[in-house]
């Protein structure tokens, strides 16, 4: 570490590729100074920039790769050193990458100027600082954050949510979950469903799946348990169970899962500590002014899928604020343009207005039209075709099933008019 007082850690690295690792207990925030870093956190996978962050739980297994000219800053904050500074860090589940939910906020610029402090301050400050951050980020770039963004939660109404977090996390192995958690915590079960609902627009028994899903993962990585008994472990009534839904998440099963990982990463870290030149570059970050940034981009999970059409669309949301923003610098437009999905239903404007406007060398807009509605789905590609959006992505949703007929009528569509069609499973 280039400077460390035991609760907070600052390392200054040039980044080639780490291993694939946790950390128990720390808070992780990565900060590209230079360069661009690769970071993939369990199912995600992103690409950070100058200037771009990323904020990592405790626990979840992740790998960096960087370019050749990466430097990156690496802040690690130790979370029970802070728990009387920072009342209500228990069950806080951190959802912040700069990209994300910050850019959706215009905040930024305003939290990477917390996350610089902290990096550079002295030994004397550094707590301080780091206190400030984690208070801005349990205060509004968390789970609960993530999925509803169109009210602000009460203090009361969040700490009640985390405490249902900290006690789900407590009984992942349990059966009844939601009726253990409703006897000690006085609530009728339908109650404390409510309250998870309105909180974060995410089910009870979908948040639950999540955190056991999570819970696998992490002893898939760090442990030789077999897959029998992780899912024992985390709450899954059998392997079957864990299967589909660790699928769902990661695309793959534990078993597959687990060989991929351990093969494709290294065991040795190739980081290269920069302290000093870490240090200038952090500083002159402080004083660079960047432009107006582009829309925010979203993690493509499971639950935010279902999602789609519901009050809390973020789909929906990031599609309309792409057409607000003004466009971003000619310096930020990315190799490969970011995909953008966009929901097609009967209630929504007709699909060529859903994508008038958006900058095509920053997003490529993806059309999610649900196969349940074959009309809507010939009529949309029709519209693409007549107007000459042949590169527009289709994306033919269903929620069930292995989606053999959603195959045949992509394929069909595919050969009647030369687009992309193809189909997506939601859950």
């Amino acid at each position: 570490m280039d400077t460390d007082d035991s609760r907070v850690s600052v390392t200054y690295a040039q980044v080639r590729r780490t291993s694939l690792h946790t950390h128990s207990g720390v808070l992780e925030i990565v900060l590209v100074l230079r360069g661009e870093l690769e970071v993939t956190v369990s199912c995600e996978r992103f690409v950070l920039g100058q200037g771009d962050y990323a904020v990592l739980n405790e626990g979840d297994p992740h790998v960096f790769v960087g370019s050749e000219e990466n430097v990156t800053a690496i802040l690690q904050i130790k979370l029970d050193a802070f728990s009387d500074a920072v009342p209500g860090l228990s069950g806080v589940i951190y959802a912040c990458e700069s990209f994300d939910l910050p850019r959706f906020r215009r905040a930024e610029g305003s939290l990477r100027a917390l996350i610089l402090r902290a990096i550079l301050a002295d030994s004397t400050s550094r707590n301080d600082a780091a206190a400030s951050l984690l208070t801005e980020l349990a205060a509004g770039y968390a789970f609960e954050d993530y999925y509803e963004r169109q009210r602000e939660l009460t203090p009361a109404r969040r700490h009640q949510f985390r405490s249902i977090v900290s006690a789900m996390q407590d009984r992942l192995a349990s059966r009844d979950v939601l009726g253990q958690i409703a006897q000690d915590q006085h609530y009728r079960k339908d109650s404390l469903s409510r309250i998870v609902r309105e909180a974060t627009a995410v089910s009870f028994s979908d948040l639950l799946t999540y955190l056991r899903v999570s819970s696998a993962e992490r002893r898939l990585v760090s442990t030789d348990l077999t897959v029998a008994e992780i899912a024992a472990e985390c709450g899954f009534s059998d392997v079957k169970y864990l299967t589909r839904a660790f699928r769902s998440w990661f695309g793959e099963s534990p078993a597959d899962y687990r060989r991929r990982v351990r093969a494709q990463y290294p065991a040795d870290d190739q980081i290269i500590t920069s302290p000093e030149l870490g240090a200038v570059l952090a500083e002159q970050l402080t004083l660079l002014e960047s432009g107006e940034p582009g829309p925010p981009r979203l993690s493509v999970t499971p639950l935010l899928l279902k999602n789609l059409g519901g009050r809390s669309d973020l789909f929906r949301s990031i599609a309309e604020l792409a057409r607000t923003l003004p466009p971003p610098p000619r310096g930020l437009v990315p190799a490969t343009p970011h995909l953008l999905p966009i929901q097609v239903t009967p209630r929504t404007p007709a699909p060529l207005d859903l994508i008038a406007g958006l900058d095509r060398e920053q997003f490529q807009p993806a059309l999610l039209v649900a196969s349940s509605d074959p009309d809507l789905v010939r009529s949309t590609v029709q519209e693409l075709v007549g107007a000459g959006e042949r590169n527009v992505l289709v994306w033919l949703t269903y929620d069930s099933g292995q989606g053999v007929a959603e195959e045949r009528r992509a394929a069909e569509l595919r050969s009647e008019y030369g687009v992309s069609v193809v189909p997506m499973r939601l859950g």
